[in-house]
């Protein structure tokens, strides 16, 4: 008690977080971290700054050097022009210099522009000498210009060398002297030494640029590198309140919740609650899911117990047994898979009641469960069949084992009454089928069927009496009858050898006819009439069943138009489409061609989906019904119930029907009243499809009991025996339309 009681309190110290408020935190780190991001970024934009500053100062030295190369260039072209035109005489030179001297002329802006970059008085009176001298000089050389004009004789001056005043010595000057006079200044000493002082003032001017721009440079770096600083300390500081309150936050939030997940995962399929831990938000997230998971839990045990405990035998149920098979075929291990049932089991009811016939039911479960090894499983499935694995391959101890279980029964019911008290004996025996599975069978499905077949077989057959009959004995007969059918099949359609018959649908508000499913038989020219059960399996296996279902969908329209020329009350007929179709593009518009061919309203077709098809692809079947749907036919679901997921799709596909399979009303549970489950299944799924807007049509009724359940329920129709059996189209034109047209009503 000691070690719990400290390790509680250490518990409690570490779960101070519990304390603290996610929104709170989340404050106070929202405050911090724009403080400091604040903080980078004013320390980025100082940097930024005086970045731009150096910049700023590069380009101003570049620009004002730039302006004194150019004088200094523009000063040298038109030396060149001057002494080219001199040394030739020739105009083109002289109109070079004009054209140059033009260009010159823009110096005065760029030199008003440096005033305003902010240069030094000294620095500005350097450039300006160069220019004044530069100037003196043009006006020197249009002198010179206009003089060798005059020598050459030339009648035409340019305006800016017409505008040029000769002394009046120079006018009088011959035009030898002109010349003369011209060519000792442009080649003389004095114009040499006049370009120098040009050229030095702007090596000075450009000299005192670079001076001052390494001094601004050099204080620009220096506010440079402290903003940097500033920067760097600053991300630095944000780096350590991130990682800080990373470690913090996982402390806080991240870590309770890794522990959280770890349990979930630890504990998957246990009942196992979370510990509480971490701030008050996940504390109370964990107390939602914890009361939740309770629930839950609660709620998945009655769903367990209804699916895989049987309630008359107390054992596996058809689900839970299958479960068990499916991990034997995963283990890739052989076993003999077992079909069983009792011979005339209705007469048992009939004769000594429900409860004599569900004492059978236990009795005969107790038996095999009696004589199962370890690992071997037995289930009723549904009504007096049983399923149960035998873990043997060999024929003979299979045969001697299911004696025994034969014995064991005998054992019981022989020495006993079939209920005790009553004064009468009842000879009990089976009909048994075996289907050894090997290591390649993966289908439960396929196995079951197959035992199926081989205790059918032991039911038809006389000599098989109280024995077992193995699937393989029936192979080669099978499939020797599948073959023989398959040649038959394609010329049984092209000579109309499948006949629609219809069975109708009873409305239970009115007990009216309120519509009819269209079922084929195969009046075989050659066999006679075969059973729906025998070709259409064969027809789905090898897709004959598409040609089939078109077949079948024309036989309907033409016998609704049939009915409306004849001024019949026509009724909707409802007609099975094969899940063989999913993959097939346009087979809805296939379909309503068919149906425009004989004008039949679209409101008196209805195309009825096995639940299979939910199986096969979920998307594809909802893009099925939304086109049956968009086409204005109604769609519904047949054979609901049927399947391992039925209440999980129902939800997803929006038929407008919902058809019980007979499934839900086999046993008669409902019926006799021993047991709330079934009852209540069948009530919740009515309800369920009553909230989802779907009409409810209940499949394979036999009793007046169920009939009047059903109303009671809100079921809207019925189909089965209780009121009519399948028919051919000319009797149910004559019993059941000529019924609506005479009564209105089949009572």
């Amino acid at each position: 008690m000691k070690v719990k009681h400290e390790l509680n309190k250490r518990q409690e110290k570490r779960t101070w977080f519990g304390k603290l408020e996610i929104m709170k935190m989340s404050a106070v780190w929202l405050v911090i971290t724009l403080s400091v991001t604040a903080m980078l970024f004013i320390a980025s934009r100082l940097s930024a700054k005086a970045v731009e500053n150096q910049r700023k100062i590069t380009e101003k030295t570049i620009r004002c050097v730039g302006l004194a190369e150019e004088i200094q260039s523009g000063s040298d072209i038109l030396t060149n022009a001057v002494w080219r035109f001199a040394a030739t005489g020739k105009t083109r030179y002289a109109r070079e210099y004009l054209e140059e001297k033009t260009e010159t002329l823009t110096r005065d802006k760029a030199i008003e522009g440096l005033r305003k970059e902010g240069l030094l008085e000294e620095e500005l009176e350097t450039i300006e000498l160069a220019k004044s001298v530069s100037d003196n000089l043009m006006e020197q050389e249009l002198h010179c210009i206009r003089l060798i004009y005059e020598a050459e004789g030339i009648q035409y001056f340019p305006e800016e060398i017409s505008e040029v005043e000769l002394t009046h010595t120079e006018k009088k000057m011959t035009s030898e002297d002109k010349r003369k006079k011209a060519n000792q200044f442009v080649f003389g000493s004095r114009y040499e030494a006049t370009k120098d002082v040009i050229k030095e003032n702007i090596n000075l001017f450009t000299s005192a640029l670079y001076t001052r721009q390494k001094k601004e440079l050099a204080q620009a770096m220096r506010r440079t590198d402290s903003s940097q600083l500033l920067q760097q300390v600053t991300a630095i500081m944000l780096l350590i309140w991130c990682l800080g309150f990373m470690v913090f936050f996982y402390m806080a939030l991240i870590r309770p919740i890794h522990y959280s997940c770890m349990e979930l995962k630890v504990s998957r399929n246990k009942n196992h609650k979370l510990t509480l831990r971490g701030p008050l938000e996940l504390r109370s997230l964990i107390i939602a899911f914890n009361d939740a998971l309770t629930r839950i839990q609660y709620k998945n045990q009655e769903i367990l117990d209804i699916q895989m405990v049987d309630p008359i035998t107390g054992g596996f149920t058809s689900t839970r047994f299958d479960l068990e098979v499916e991990r034997f075929l995963q283990e890739n291990r052989e076993f003999a898979f077992v079909s069983l049932d009792i011979r005339r089991f209705k007469l048992i009811n009939d004769v000594y009641g429900s409860e004599a016939g569900n004492q059978v039911l236990k009795a005969v479960y107790d038996a095999i469960l009696r004589c199962m090894e370890q690992e071997e499983c037995v289930s009723r499935i549904q009504a007096d069949m049983f399923n149960f694995v035998l873990f043997e391959m060999d024929e003979k101890v299979i045969e001697q084992r299911i004696e025994a279980i034969h014995q064991t029964l005998i054992k019981k019911y022989h020495e006993k009454k079939v209920v005790e008290g009553e004064n009468s004996d009842y000879h009990l025996s089976v009909n048994c089928g075996v289907y050894q599975v090997q290591k390649k069978d993966r289908d439960i499905v396929t196995i079951r069927d197959r035992a199926n077949v081989a205790r059918k077989m032991n039911r038809d057959e006389a000599e098989y009496l109280e024995e077992c009959v193995f699937f393989t004995d029936l192979e080669r007969q099978k499939l020797l009858r599948e073959q023989i059918l398959e040649n038959e099949m394609e010329h049984a359609l092209e000579n109309e050898e499948f006949l629609v018959y219809l069975q109708p649908k009873v409305r239970l508000s009115d007990k009216k006819i309120a519509g009819a499913e269209a079922l084929v038989r195969w009046n075989s020219t050659t066999f006679g009439l075969i059973p729906p059960n025998e070709f259409i399996p064969l027809f789905e296996k090898n897709g004959f069943i598409k040609k089939l279902d078109y077949y079948m969908f024309t036989q309907v329209c033409r016998i609704i138009r049939g009915w409306i020329d004849s001024g019949k009350n026509v009724v909707p007929v409802s007609v099975n489409l094969s899940r063989k179709h999913m993959n097939d593009e346009g087979v809805i518009k296939r379909f309503q061609n068919i149906q425009k061919e004989y004008k039949i309203p679209c409101e008196l077709i209805e195309f009825e989906l096995t639940e299979a098809f939910v199986f096969e692809d979920l998307k594809r079947f909802k893009s099925i019904i939304g086109e049956i749907q968009e086409a204005g036919y109604k769609c519904s679901m047949d054979d609901f119930g049927s399947g391992y997921s039925s209440l999980n799709v129902l939800k997803e596909i929006p038929v407008d029907i919902l058809k019980l399979d007979r499934g839900f009303f086999v046993g008669g549970d409902i019926e006799r009243g021993d047991t709330e489950r079934g009852t209540n299944v069948v009530k919740a799924v009515i309800r369920m499809a009553k909230e989802l807007n779907m009409e409810v049509v209940a499949e394979g009724i036999e009793t007046w009991t169920l009939v009047e359940f059903l109303k009671e329920q809100g079921c809207d129709m019925v189909q089965g025996y209780i009121f009519y059996r399948p028919m051919p189209v000319a009797d149910f034109e004559r019993r059941v339309l000529h019924e609506k047209e005479d009564k209105g009503d089949i009572i």
